[in-house]
């Protein structure tokens, strides 16, 4: 079966960041690993400020999703509506998905 990831970059919103762990951390993560497709779902964080000045943000969630990446992408999408609304503490002007999905190499 086919593995992909699919990565999100967001940071906090300034003087939200207990908030926005606390979103990813009890909420997010968890609804997002029960969509259609997706197998799990984490959320890093870059250690070296060296290694984050070329990304976008220092956060990153990261969904692996197995199957038919179409079909995946699709019900993702169509699960929004049950999924809790993205929280305020997360900041919109630096929230970046990669719509490019990786394939794993054997």
């Amino acid at each position: 079966m086919d593995k992909h990831l699919l990565m999100v970059f967001s940071e906090p919103a300034e003087g939200k960041y207990d908030e926005y762990q606390e979103f990813f951390g009890s909420t997010h993560l968890a609804e997002m690993a029960n969509s259609a497709g997706v197998t799990s779902a984490q959320m890093f964080t870059v250690v070296s400020p060296d290694d984050a000045a070329d990304l976008p943000t220092k956060y990153v969630a990261v969904y692996q999703v197995e199957g038919d990446i179409a079909e995946a992408q699709k019900a993702i999408a169509a699960g929004a509506s049950t999924r809790t609304p993205l929280s305020s503490a997360v900041n919109r002007r630096n929230l970046y998905w990669l719509t490019a999905i990786t394939e794993e190499v054997t």
